[in-house]
């Protein structure tokens, strides 16, 4: 307990054995009919004190590096657009083969992914940016590009881009070629009737 307390600086301190042989410290002379050893005046120097302990504030982290925006921090492509087809093309291609091109910037980040939709409808993903699409039906088309990350969240879309896909059907009539028409037989029109 006298350890935990404070002594205090200002006044005397005086140390002496009682009558039980235990060691007694006080700031006030025993009494003088106590059976007492000698006492003595304890000399205290003044006590070291430290501050308190003050942890550095930690440093200021940028906004992008906090856990709750790191994931919004990594998201933000500057661009992210269809390149090919353009907006409005129609493409003829009996296979139906389509390349489709994408623009991002900057470049696909470690752990997202491209996923491609075709009138509404997931077709093709993966972690580039040329997709090759086969046997596409004829027909107008709309696609968009969705950046997604592992959870599968979206991050970002791309504006949507509507194409026209042209093959030949077997069911369409085949176009015979026109025969070109007889020239009609010249007809001899007198400009100047002939004097005889």
């Amino acid at each position: 307990m006298c350890l935990c307390t404070p002594l205090a600086v200002s006044g005397e301190v005086y140390r002496w054995v009682d009558a039980n042989g235990n060691h007694v410290f006080s700031d006030e002379l025993p009494a003088e009919d106590s059976a007492v050893t000698e006492v003595q005046e304890v000399r205290i120097e003044r006590v070291r004190t430290m501050p308190a302990f003050k942890p550095p504030r930690p440093p200021q982290v940028p906004r992008y590096q906090s856990k709750t925006n790191r994931e919004s921090y990594q998201t933000r492509y500057s661009e992210f657009v269809i390149t090919q087809p353009a907006n409005g093309t129609a493409i003829r291609d009996n296979g139906g083969n389509i390349t489709i091109q994408t623009r991002l910037k900057p470049g696909l980040r470690p752990g997202h992914f491209v996923v491609l939709k075709m009138n509404g409808q997931p077709i093709a993903s993966g972690s580039q940016t040329l997709f090759q699409l086969v046997h596409i039906d004829r027909g107008t088309h709309t696609i968009i590009a969705e950046l997604t990350n592992q959870a599968g969240n979206v991050l970002k879309s791309t504006p949507p881009v509507s194409f026209t896909v042209l093959r030949s059907s077997l069911l369409s009539p085949i176009r015979q070629p026109k025969e070109p028409a007889e020239p009609a037989e010249a007809e001899i029109v007198e400009l100047f009737p002939l004097i005889d």
